[in-house]
């Protein structure tokens, strides 16, 4: 890495990436899940994993991702 490119990682960092993290999980952006509402599944794969959303009225209710396993 060169000098122009050095960057240092702050608690503000750390508590901004982290609360980022938290936010999909909140019932801002997701919804529980309803058996009245229309279900959408979106599926992707490649070499590198998996992932899945499952979402309702155009709001996630459960995302997952998975990578293949080491052989």
């Amino acid at each position: 890495m060169s000098s122009i490119n050095n960057f240092a990682l702050s608690t503000n960092h750390e508590k901004t990436f982290h609360t980022l993290l938290r936010h999909p999980q909140t019932t801002a952006v997701s919804k529980p899940f309803s058996t009245k509402d229309h279900s959408t599944l979106i599926t992707d794969a490649s070499p590198a994993g998996i992932g899945a959303v499952l979402g309702q009225c155009r709001k996630p209710v459960t995302c997952i991702s998975r990578r293949p396993p080491k052989t």
